[in-house]
Parts: C-alpha cells; sequence; structure tokens
C-alpha cells in the first residue's frame, strides 16, 4: 500500500475480488462496466490468475499522467505458479513467461518488490501530459472535432453514404458519435438509434451526449430531449424489427457480426461504423478488410476518417505500447507484397507446438495477427490459449518463414463410457470435446464417445493468397496427420455461411448439424462438418449425416427459420434425393396456384412436394430470387412481413403474384403432362403483369408449360 501513497490524491478503481476498504472496486469479469471512464490509478490484481480480456479492457481506462499497478506473485515464481494450461479467466505459465520477458526493460515500468525497494531506476517513470483540453465546441482535439462534423454530414447530407471512423483506444470516437447526437437532436432530429455489441459498450457514448444536451433525460431506453432520442437497440433486434430513423450509429463495429453489418448497411440510408483499430474485443483492421468490399460494392460513396491523436494519453504513452507487445493488439500478418507468387508447390506445412511459439516472437505475432485478421472477434484470451490452451496445436502453412495459413488443432473424444452415457441423456457436459459430445447429446449416436476425433478449432488462409488451393491443402496434410496417428474423424465447428459450408466440402467433408441458437460472437448458428479417416470413423460420419438429413427439413419449419435461405438449400441438396411423391390432385392445384387465384394456403402441401422434388435435389449451387422466396414461404414457414421485405413487393399480394411467378418456372422445369392437363382443364387466361415489383424475376410466362394455351 505504501507504493499507492505518492498517487492517493488519485481517483483510484481496484481490479479484483476483494477491495480494500472504503476503495472502488470492481472484479475482472465485470470490468467492461469501467470502459469509458478514466481513472488517475488502476490496481490490477494478479494474484489469483492474470484475466488478459480484463487487463486489455481496463488499461484503456487510465488518462494521461495515471499509473497502471499490476498485483502480482513474486515474479520468480510466478510462471511456476500460474497453471500449465489456460484456464477460463486466467493466463497460463508460457503468457505469464512471456509479460514478464516483456516487462525487463521496457519503458516506463518499475517493479516494486513486498519489501518495497524499485528493482528499475525512477527516472524510467516518465510521467506523461495531462489530456487535451476542450476546444470551444466541446471536442478535445481537432482530430475528433473533424469526426463530428463527418457525423453531422451523414444525418444531413446525401443518402446512402456511411462514414467509417477508425482509431485506436482513447482517440475520441466514442465521444465525437456522443456529441454528434447530441447536436443532431438539438437540432430538431426525432429518433437516433446507437448499436453495439453490448449496451454497456455504448455507455460512454450515452454519456458524452448527456453531457452535450442540457435539457436531456435518461430512461431505460436511452437519451430523450424534447420531442427526439437516442436510443440503443441490440444488432440483432434492429434487422428482425427494423424500426426507422433518422441516423444509425454502430459503435465498436469490429466486434459485430459481419452477417449484421451488412444486413444494416442494406436497412440503413444513413449510418456510421466506428471501430477500434487494435481492439481488445475485435479486430479492426480484420472489419476493414472484410467490410471494405461491401461498401465498395453496394455504396460506393462512402468515407473513411481516421483519428489519430490521443486524448486520455500522449502520443508514444509507454504503457499503451506495452500493453499493445503484451497482448499483440497490432499483431499483422506478413505483408501482401511478400506473397504475390506463393503456389502449392513453394510451401511447407509443419507444426508449431506452444513451447516455439512461445519462444519465436517473430513467427507467433504472424501466426496471431493472421488469426486476428481472420476472425471479425479475436480476443486477448485467444493469445493466452493459443500459447497454453490445454490439447491445442497449430500447424502453419509457409514459405521461407514466412506463415501464410494457420490452423488450430485439438485432439477430442476416447470418453469414458459411463461419462460418455451421461453426456448422452443430457446429465453431464465437458469443457471442450465439441465433436465427440454435439453426436452424443444431440444425435443419440451411443459410440460417438468411443471414437478418436482431430478438430480444427480455426483455420486462416492469409487474405493475398486465397483461392489458390491452400487452405485444402493444409486441410489435406491435417488429414493425413490425424490418420497417422490413429484418429477416426477429423471435422470442424464454425458460424454457418454458405461459403465456408463450400470450402468444407469441397475438402471431403459433410454437414452433421447446424445449430439451433445464434453464436454469441458470431450471430449465426454453428455448422459442424465430418469426415471419416478409419472404417468406425466413416460409418460415424454416414449415420451421422443419416440422422441429421431426416430431421433437417422439419428444423427448418421450427427453430431454423430463420437461417439464411441459400445455406438452406446447400444443406438440402447435399443429402440424398428425396422420394417426395405427388398424391392425388396436386398437379390440379400447382396448376390453379401457379396460373389462376388458388389460394396460398390450400396448395400449401402440393407446393412443398414440389420444391422437395425440384429444388431440393437440383444439382444447382444457389437459388434464384423465386426460388429463395418460395423455401422461405414453404419450407421455413417465415412470415409475411419478412416475405414482403425480401421480395421487394409492398404487400402480400406482391409477394403471391412472385410465388405463383417461382412455380410456374418450377412446373416449365419439371415438364410433367398431369399439369398441362390441369390447365386446359381449367382454361386460363395469362394474367396481367402482378403487383410485385418482382414478378417478372423468373420469367413468368404461361406458355412454358407444354399445353398451355396462354
Amino acid at each position: 500500500m505504501s507504493a499507492l501513497e505518492e498517487w492517493g490524491r488519485e481517483a483510484t478503481l481496484w481490479v479484483t475480488d476483494e477491495a480494500p476498504e472504503g476503495g472502488v472496486g470492481v472484479s475482472a469479469n465485470r470490468v467492461t462496466r469501467e470502459l469509458g471512464q478514466e481513472w488517475g490509478v488502476v490496481v490490477f490484481d494478479a494474484c489469483s490468475g492474470f484475466d488478459a480480456d480484463a487487463f486489455g479492457a481496463v488499461s484503456g481506462t487510465v488518462r494521461g499522467g495515471g499509473v497502471l499497478i499490476l498485483l502480482a506473485p513474486p515474479l520468480a515464481s510466478w510462471p511456476g505458479r500460474a497453471s500449465a494450461a489456460a484456464s477460463p479467466g486466467a493466463a497460463g505459465r508460457r503468457f505469464v513467461a512471456r509479460m514478464l520477458h516483456l516487462l525487463r526493460g521496457a519503458e516506463g515500468v518499475a517493479v516494486i518488490p513486498q519489501e518495497g525497494t524499485c528493482l528499475l531506476p525512477e527516472e524510467q517513470v516518465e510521467v506523461q501530459s495531462p489530456t487535451p483540453r476542450a476546444l470551444e465546441d466541446g471536442c478535445r482535439t481537432r482530430d475528433q472535432r473533424a469526426a463530428v462534423e463527418a457525423v453531422l454530414r451523414v444525418a444531413q447530407g446525401h443518402r446512402r453514404r456511411p462514414l467509417v471512423l477508425m482509431s485506436d483506444r482513447g482517440r475520441g470516437k466514442s465521444a465525437a458519435l456522443g456529441i454528434a447526437a447530441a447536436r443532431l437532436l438539438a437540432g430538431g432530429k426525432r429518433c437516433i438509434l446507437v448499436t453495439a455489441p453490448s449496451r454497456a459498450t455504448a455507455a460512454p457514448l450515452f454519456a458524452h451526449a448527456a453531457r452535450h444536451l442540457p435539457d436531456g433525460h435518461a430512461d431505460g431506453k436511452g437519451l430523450r430531449a424534447g420531442e427526439g432520442a437516442l436510443l440503443f437497440v441490440a444488432p440483432d433486434a434492429l434487422l428482425q424489427d427494423a424500426p426507422n430513423a433518422d441516423l444509425l450509429l454502430v459503435d465498436e463495429a469490429a466486434a459485430i457480426p459481419p452477417a449484421l453489418l451488412g444486413g444494416l448497411l442494406r436497412r440503413y440510408a444513413r449510418i456510421v461504423f466506428a471501430t477500434t483499430v487494435h481492439g481488445y474485443e475485435g479486430s479492426g483492421r480484420g472489419f476493414e478488410v472484410r467490410f471494405r468490399q461491401q461498401l465498395d460494392a453496394e455504396t460506393p460513396g462512402w468515407r473513411l476518417l481516421r483519428l489519430h491523436t490521443p486524448i486520455r494519453w500522449s502520443p508514444r504513452d509507454p504503457l499503451e505500447r506495452w500493453v499493445f507487445d503484451l497482448l499483440l493488439l497490432d499483431a499483422s500478418p506478413v505483408s501482401d507484397d511478400t506473397l504475390q507468387r506463393v503456389s502449392l508447390g513453394g510451401v511447407a506445412v509443419s507444426p508449431l507446438t506452444q513451447a516455439e511459439l512461445a519462444a519465436d516472437e517473430p513467427s507467433l505475432r504472424q501466426v496471431f495477427g493472421l488469426l486476428r485478421l481472420a476472425h471479425y472477434r479475436t480476443t486477448p484470451h485467444d493469445l493466452v490459449q493459443l500459447l497454453d490452451g490445454h490439447g491445442l496445436e497449430t500447424w502453419v502453412l509457409s514459405r521461407d518463414g514466412d506463415v501464410v495459413a494457420v490452423a488450430l488443432v485439438a485432439e477430442e473424444g476416447a470418453l469414458e463410457p459411463t461419462l460418455a452415457t451421461a453426456i448422452r441423456a443430457g446429465r453431464r457436459r465437458l469443457r471442450g470435446h465439441l465433436l465427440p459430445q454435439s453426436l452424443l447429446a444431440h444425435q443419440g449416436l451411443a459410440d460417438a464417445g468411443d471414437l478418436r476425433y482431430l478438430r480444427v478449432v480455426r483455420i486462416a488462409v492469409h487474405p493475398a493468397v486465397r483461392r489458390r488451393g491452400l487452405g485444402l491443402r493444409l486441410l489435406h496434410a491435417l488429414q493425413n496427420h490425424a490418420q497417422r496417428q490413429g484418429m477416426d474423424c477429423i471435422g470442424a465447428s464454425f458460424a454457418a455461411s454458405g461459403g465456408l459450408l463450400g470450402f468444407w466440402r469441397r475438402g471431403g467433408y459433410s454437414a452433421v448439424r447446424v445449430g439451433v441458437s445464434r453464436g454469441t460472437r458470431s450471430g449465426a448458428p454453428s455448422l459442424m462438418v465430418l469426415q471419416g479417416l478409419s472404417v468406425r470413423g466413416r460409418l460415424m460420419v454416414s449415420r451421422a449425416r443419416e440422422r441429421f438429413h431426416a430431421d433437417f427439413a422439419h428444423l427448418l419449419a421450427g427453430p431454423l427459420a430463420d437461417l439464411n435461405t441459400d445455406l438452406a438449400l446447400a444443406l438440402l441438396r447435399q443429402r440424398a434425393p428425396v422420394v417426395a411423391e405427388r398424391v392425388g390432385g396436386d398437379a390440379e392445384m400447382l396448376a390453379a396456384f401457379a396460373y389462376a387465384q388458388r389460394s396460398f394456403e390450400s396448395a400449401y402441401g402440393a407446393l412443398w412436394r414440389l420444391l422437395h422434388r425440384q429444388i431440393a435435389n437440383a444439382p444447382r449451387p444457389a437459388a434464384g430470387p423465386g426460388e429463395a422466396l418460395l423455401v422461405s414461404a414453404v419450407l421455413q414457414h417465415r412470415p409475411w412481413s419478412q416475405l414482403v421485405t425480401m421480395s421487394g413487393c409492398r404487400g402480400r399480394r406482391g409477394v403471391i403474384g412472385d410465388l405463383r411467378c417461382a412455380v410456374r418456372e418450377l412446373l416449365a422445369r419439371e415438364g410433367d403432362g398431369a399439369v398441362a392437363a390441369a390447365l386446359r382443364e381449367l382454361k386460363p387466361r395469362t394474367p396481367a403483369k402482378q403487383n410485385g415489383t418482382g414478378a417478372g424475376l423468373v420469367g413468368c410466362v404461361a406458355n412454358h408449360v407444354e399445353g398451355s394455351d396462354g
């Protein structure tokens, strides 16, 4: 405590389970509540374990001239006291050893043992200058002022010209959003929506808006001022409910699933994305690489603005630099130019043990940088797992020491029989062992626990060399390794998308399960794929695939009703051909729906059977807009409001028109004489153009069916 006396007059935050009497304390798992706050002193208690995510979050709350104090066991024995493998919320011995190595000689670091004698000279601890004073308009830097003005232009200027704000932490992005929102509400805007990974993430934005709206008052949903409101809405709720707004502000966009960001971009004509470049909960660099293409394609008038000047601390702050090095927040893969001539024949595949990674800082930075770039939400704890995760192994595809692709794998399975039985009955769950547990608990395959699996936890290919077969080359090497080790299956579980499914199918994998709930990180259901490597493994994959496809069509009408339609079709087409024979009267039902005025509901059963014959079994990679609409309406039972949005029609009547046209296309493809005969009985007239804007999307012509009199 004597070391605190020098800074005792500063506001102090204790990150610990046992704060001193009268101190402001928060546990590591609740530290996000403090984001946006500023503290003169932060005391981080690591004596019972170092939580890398919490440390990354709270380190950014120390203001210029402040101090971060790390309470730790004796340094000489700390790595040995850390667990051999990382546990939830606590770093393992390799991470701790690397941290101590980075502490030695780091600028602005003093080591104070229990007896109170500094092990580094005091002059190395440099007190940084205070934060800049506010400018006349309330902004703290010219960067921040430019950001506020850019947000105002999005709200008041031309539509469909999104703004992307990017900076490192402490540069005032969230404050700029809050200041701009306050000015817009004061100027008469009625509704500004805010979304972020969590409500806590958006708290600083609301705090700054309230500071600049003296007449505003907070309620359970946000901030209100006169007839205007600044409201928080979760990203998935925004897409589902689609409330109207004068402006949408997306804070920490890099930590929001890319699919949700794309949906918001299409839904809202005035939108601002703000994200941290080197954030502890998501990579802004990865966001920029992935999202730029979509912005270019859908809103070519978008603008990027970067904020450089720190607000909470001075440029080249030693604490910020050390935290970046410790958590590899600025780790990057090798440059694009270096890999321009990479080919399949010029690369080598090899494993890297955790000890080798911990001892090779350049390779560690390349591997983690590639993982951060490829996955939208990579956190400091992922670095902990990379170095200390139990049973985790890293494989790299490299050329001359440069990492081209990386895969993280884990061995699973060989479970004790009584444990496997308890998992199958739903009485037990294990940490890890995702593949066998899913087969036991969700598909009831009794002997799934006996088998040995290699799970590909994550795989990433450098963006500069994608679509050259390098990812499949790495997968094939892993398959050969797993076979040599006597594994029965190799598989993976990932956020479901049609593109990723195509990649794994090209590698010989089969989809065996889709999760019925959305992942908290990805916003998408998980998709599990397997490939058998042994006789027992191939039999297990066959049984799992059969069980999955027996249930999948029924799940589409219930828990998976909101599954992406193209992905649903890709999964349906993976199964063996479905026998969906017509029942008596189907031809007349279909003809009357497609060419007359038979209601959708009365033709529903015949439409279901038609879809399974013509769409689910067709060897085509993707659906046209009419087919996708049919799948959404008939197989997924989506509400009419969603179908209206999907089709671009003004109402249910327009959607029905599009559905009739889509059915005509399928009937023409089927070429069945029974439908032609039914048409002659109906003596239809060619209907006028339907009231849907998409009525002509699939070639809506009556004479496609043989025997139609047009």
